[in-house]
């Protein structure tokens, strides 16, 4: 028989092996019910700073230098406890396996239990670290970050597709005579400046502008940057099915048009720019010119923009709600202003200078329902004219049954408009007193009627002013 204290040994050494074997059964357990399915953790050598992982978007974003070879880079990472991660269905080892991270890369993890699956976004981008004096070459094929610095374009250079190119502040882009800067399908450019450390986008030599900025399937932000001698053959900056947020931004000496948009582009936001020195001498450029009316609502009041010419809009058939805001140049229209889709509001804010080409009028509420409203002040009316400034220039301002309440002109100036017997600067076709306001209003210069309304049409009236209405016409004429 064992010694009784033999025997008390044995049971605690037994107790003590049954727990341990417990506590690894139930970590086991643990593991293996683990839902999770996550990065806590993502690094690779050239790394700077620390990655950026988001479990709620499922992101991890870092940045390397340029000695990292982006297109083979060897990732470590911690996933969450038990999960494994796949690229396809390859499965991904920390530290083992490389990848091509010139583009973003999508890993599938699953958890543990084999329950969760989760598909997670990995973007990197490579950091040029000295930021001094460096041509950029003709491409960049991967996301790349500029820092503060100057960077020279001696050739055409072209960002790809689905690549993001971001400057940094106090950067500078110096171009040499005739190149420009294009961006490819999906691509994004990024410009944040400060005050104090804007990102500029200059000329080698003042006497050789450079070209300007393509987007094509793109987008681009803009915030405190300066452009200056560009336009050489082209606008500085055109959005072919684009979009762009430019604000704080000083554009000058501009050979060629400024900003060109097409139909299918538009300003996410245009606020706080100052575009001066910008296509003055060159016949058929503007400094901004819109293919379509419905990129001009971005515009805002708060835009200085010094020029002989303005602001010019190819085609205004609207298909959005339309708000003008003044500024110091003027609206020029080449075709007549209509609503394209059955309902919307048309709003002209005080301070708003609209030019229309010969021939043309602003033609609203005739088939859809439009609100229409000219909201000038006695500081700051609204005005109406053509480039010419003849009588009967353009056609006028013609309002149909379907204007809707609260539609009418307050504080604005007519001017040059309407041709002929039957016509106004303002033509009222069966509009009513209940929709239709006409107050403060300036009348001159007409080759017709000053107001002329149809049949079983009116409108409330106070405080219309006309004059140099032809003699054989009136300055309000109802027809019987």
């Amino acid at each position: 028989m064992l010694p009784l204290n033999r025997i008390i040994s044995l049971k605690v050494l037994f107790l003590l092996s049954l727990c341990y074997f417990c506590l690894i059964s139930c970590s086991d357990d643990d593991v293996s019910d683990n839902p999770e399915a996550d990065f806590s953790h993502f690094e690779f050598a050239y790394q700077i700073g620390n990655a950026i992982i988001n479990p709620l978007e499922k992101t991890v974003s870092a940045e390397i230098s340029t000695e990292g070879d982006i297109y083979s880079l060897t990732p470590t990472f911690v996933l969450s406890d038990g999960a494994t991660a796949y690229i396809d269905d390859v499965m991904q080892i920390s530290g083992q396996t490389a990848n091509d991270f010139s583009k973003v890369v999508e890993y599938r993890i699953v958890s543990a239990n084999m329950q969760i699956t989760s598909n997670w976004k990995v973007t990197i981008s490579q950091r040029y670290v000295d930021g001094g004096d460096e041509d950029l070459g003709t491409s960049i094929d991967v996301n790349s970050i500029l820092p503060a610095g100057e960077f020279h374009i001696t050739q055409n250079l072209k960002v790809g597709n689905n690549v993001f190119l971001e400057l940094s502040p106090g950067t500078t882009l110096i171009f040499s005579p005739n190149t420009k800067l294009t961006l490819g399908k999906d691509a994004t450019l990024l410009a944040y400046g400060t005050k104090e450390r804007p990102i500029s986008f200059i000329a080698k030599d003042v006497d050789g502008p450079w070209s300007g900025i393509i987007l094509t399937d793109a987008d681009a932000v803009f915030e405190y940057c300066n452009f200056s001698y560009a336009g050489s053959g082209a606008p500085l900056l055109t959005l072919q099915n684009s979009t762009a947020n430019i604000k704080h931004c000083n554009i000058t000496n501009i050979a060629n048009t400024g900003i060109s948009l097409d139909a299918k582009s538009k300003f996410a936001a245009f606020d706080y720019n100052t575009i001066d020195k910008c296509a003055e001498q060159q016949d058929g450029c503007y400094p901004i010119i819109l293919n379509s009316i419905n990129s001009i609502s971005a515009i805002g009041y708060s835009n200085s923009i010094t020029t002989t010419k303005g602001i010019y809009i190819e085609n205004s058939a609207a298909t959005t709600n339309i708000s003008i805001n003044g500024l110091e140049c003027p609206y020029i229209f080449q075709n007549d202003i209509t609503a394209a889709v059955d309902k919307l509001t048309f709003f002209i804010h005080e301070g708003t200078t609209i030019v229309m080409n010969k021939g043309k009028k602003i033609e609203l509420g005739i088939n859809g329902d439009i609100r229409f409203e000219v909201a000038g002040t006695p500081a700051h009316p609204v005005s109406f004219s053509s480039a010419t400034k003849k009588a009967g220039d353009w056609e006028g301002i013609q309002l149909g049954r379907n204007l809707l309440p609260n539609s009418g002109l307050t504080f604005c100036n007519i001017y040059y408009a309407g041709n002929g017997a039957n016509s106004g600067a303002i033509y009222c076709n069966a509009t009513d007193t209940s929709r239709l306001s006409l107050h403060n209003c300036a009348i001159a210069f007409t080759n017709s009627h000053g107001i002329y309304f149809t049949k079983y049409s009116d409108a409330k009236q106070g405080n219309v002013v006309f004059s140099n209405i032809p003699t054989q016409y009136s300055d309000v004429f109802y027809e019987e």
